[in-house]
């Protein structure tokens, strides 16, 4: 290993579809979400990753929508749907993972 301490990721999160694992790369990786949408879900994971309080909420959200929610409270405009779809991405360090579960639909957030 290269010595770095391994991410820690939300059980709760990824138990019901969504993980968000927390590294110190704060490098941005993008793939085709609008500018504007991809710009507020940046800052979000930005502040995620600065606030411990707010790290905390995020992992015992359950769902995706519960994590938009928290996005909407400090006023970004971030949607469940958002998340989801920047799933496989990171931002500020934060990396985004959808966990697909049987039954429902593959590739729905593609």
């Amino acid at each position: 290993m290269n010595g770095q301490a391994p991410p820690r990721t939300s059980s709760a999160l990824a138990r019901l579809g969504l993980e968000l694992i927390f590294s110190g790369n704060p490098k941005f990786h993008t793939r085709r979400e609008p500018p504007v949408t991809l710009e507020q879900l940046r800052h979000f994971l930005s502040r995620v990753q600065r606030d411990p309080a707010l790290k905390q909420q995020v992992q015992e959200a359950i769902t995706a929508d519960e994590v938009a929610r928290l996005a909407q409270d400090l006023g970004f405009s971030v949607s469940g749907s958002d998340i989801l779809r920047f799933s496989g991405q990171s931002a500020a360090g934060v990396r985004v993972q959808r966990i697909d579960h049987p039954g429902e639909y593959p590739g729905r957030y593609d």
